[in-house]
């Protein structure tokens, strides 16, 4: 049976097995619906899951969320989401990229937020580093009453960083400890780094070459699934 409509699909019927192997990738899952005699494509299951609620994730997260001072803070920041103007929210995180990357996974978690600027520097990142970005990359695009979203990194919480922030007229806020997903760029940044073990470069420039192929791949539509999966309301 050819299922040109994903609503035909019923979670009782052709889904009961999902509940013990729910680490299932989508290729996967429509090789056990094909086995049924069910013909679907992964963008068409992606899209019925979507409608059921159901989105891949992270099978773990950081134990620190239990604690009740980071579960406090946790449901003081969500409990805010709703009411912030999310096309004024900036969110910042660094990434890495090596010439050793393979593929490790293919399946990126739903969900992330628009990139306006990317920047590249060879070795880690550090307070200096950091700074400088901010006043020659970050700075200049923002407007008053922005919000800048960061992690609690030293080098994120430096009087300095905060006064360059606050000098556009835009504020600086600060995650709640230990909640990576509640920031949108974790995933896109996961789906990157899927993107690039895939493709597998070996030398420095087919690899730069390869970030901004990958970089330029998402688009708007896909970011805003980001912020929406993060719990931020995109209008």
């Amino acid at each position: 049976m050819d299922i040109g409509v994903p609503g035909l699909l019923t979670w009782n019927r052709h889904f009961g097995w999902i509940r013990e192997q729910a680490d299932l990738k989508l290729v996967e899952m429509c090789e056990r619906l094909c086995e049924q005699g069910i013909q679907i494509k992964a963008p068409a299951l992606w899209h019925q899951l979507n409608k059921w609620g159901l989105s891949f994730k992270k099978t773990l997260h950081a134990s620190e969320q239990e604690r009740a001072d980071v579960q406090q803070a946790r449901s003081e920041w969500q409990y805010k989401q709703p009411y912030w103007d999310a096309s004024r929210l900036v969110f910042l995180d660094e990434t890495w990229a090596t010439t050793n990357m393979t593929r490790l996974r293919g399946c990126a978690p739903r969900g992330e937020c628009c990139v306006m600027q990317c920047d590249c520097t060879n070795g880690s990142m550090n307070g200096a580093l950091f700074l400088a970005y901010m006043r020659d990359f970050l700075c200049p695009t923002l407007r008053p009453g922005d919000i800048v979203v960061a992690d609690n990194l030293s080098s994120h919480k430096a009087t300095c960083v905060q006064e360059a922030i606050e000098t556009t007229g835009a504020i600086i806020r600060y995650l709640p400890p230990y909640s990576p997903d509640l920031n949108p760029i974790e995933k896109l940044f996961s789906k990157f780094k899927a993107m690039l073990r895939k493709a597998a470069r070996r030398t420095r420039q087919t690899l730069w070459d390869e970030i901004g192929r990958i970089i330029d791949t998402f688009s708007p539509v896909e970011c805003q699934n980001y912020f929406n999966a993060a719990g931020y309301v995109c209008n």
